[in-house]
């Protein structure tokens, strides 16, 4: 069986698993929400790190990946997605010339152009609000400026995906990356139409969402100690950023703080992890509303990019 065709049927069997079918659950590990590592199902406290770690549960999808990370799947998608519209984008700009030089071609592969970033999808606040594209809101997501900023995006995804995953499930790992991306995009693109409009690009805002969401469950679950220590990791990382600011470098912090607010939340309004029948309908036809944004925003964004002149 080919690589792609096994991506394939895994994409389709994330799908299967978003409306709800084929759920399983192992019954002898549980992974620990302060640290990540995995303990005995009945414990209560995490032998590593001391963390309180009632009723996490952790996914096991049986099969000869069994001995991988259960459903890095969507995590893997949310990295080919970000490097495919990356790829796009250094392609689409090293032809924006009609006789472009070796250093330009260079260039385009570690830093696209602006112009071909709004083509494919960024958002800013005259394209949101003067003409009504509020798919951008969505699609900015899977974009980035710069090598190293999908670089450092992709590592901080690598490590914040699986954990929520594991703590939220499949359905949810979307509903919580979809919605605090949005939230990120609507503060910068809101605030920044009052004050300095700018665009925005990045997966980011999600995963600024994602610590909110991990701070807000584990806060709700009474584990004070990897409250503590998520709460640490959302002011370091701010304060990061805003010194890099300063250093001249664009970086979106209201994304960051609108995306984090939402995922600390999400992260308390989630946290019940059997939640009704209706909720777990509310939350399908959300993620799949998210996906059907995005297949929008590519029906937009394909002829001013791959079909353009």
């Amino acid at each position: 069986m080919g690589s792609w065709q096994r991506f394939l049927e895994k994409l389709i069997a994330s799908m299967r698993q978003i409306l709800g079918r084929k759920e399983k659950y192992a019954d002898h590990l549980k992974m620990c929400p302060g640290c990540g590592r995995f303990v005995e199902a009945s414990a209560k406290q995490c032998e590593y790190c001391d963390a309180a770690i009632a009723h996490v549960a952790v996914r096991a999808d049986r099969g000869e990946d069994a001995d991988v990370l259960p459903m890095t799947e969507s995590v893997v998608a949310v990295f080919m997605l970000c490097v495919f519209f990356f790829a796009l984008g250094a392609i689409v700009s090293s032809q924006s010339s009609e006789n472009p030089r070796l250093g330009d071609v260079f260039a385009a592969y570690f830093s696209p152009n602006g112009e071909v970033l709004h083509n494919m999808g960024s958002s800013d606040p005259f394209s949101v609000f003067a003409r009504g594209e509020g798919w951008r809101l969505l699609s900015y997501m899977f974009l980035h400026g710069n090598l190293i900023h999908i670089l450092f995006n992709l590592s901080a995804l690598a490590m914040l995906g699986p954990m929520v995953l594991q703590l939220f499930g499949l359905r949810r790992f979307w509903l919580i990356a979809f919605v605090t991306g949005v939230a990120g995009a609507a503060a910068s693109t809101g605030l920044g139409a009052l004050f300095w409009p700018h665009a925005t690009v990045g997966f980011s805002g999600a995963l600024f969402g994602f610590l909110g969401a991990l701070w807000g469950f584990a806060r709700r679950e009474g584990d004070f100690t990897s409250a503590e220590r998520w709460k640490r990791y959302m002011i370091y990382g701010n304060v990061i950023m805003i010194a890099v600011t300063f250093l001249g470098l664009a970086v979106d912090n209201l994304c960051h703080l609108g995306g984090m607010f939402a995922g600390m939340a999400m992260g308390y309004g989630l946290y019940d992890m059997q939640s009704s029948k209706m909720a777990k309908r509310v939350e399908t036809v959300i993620v799949l509303g998210m996906f059907a944004i995005l297949a929008f925003a590519l029906y937009r964004i394909i002829p001013l990019t791959v079909l353009a002149p």
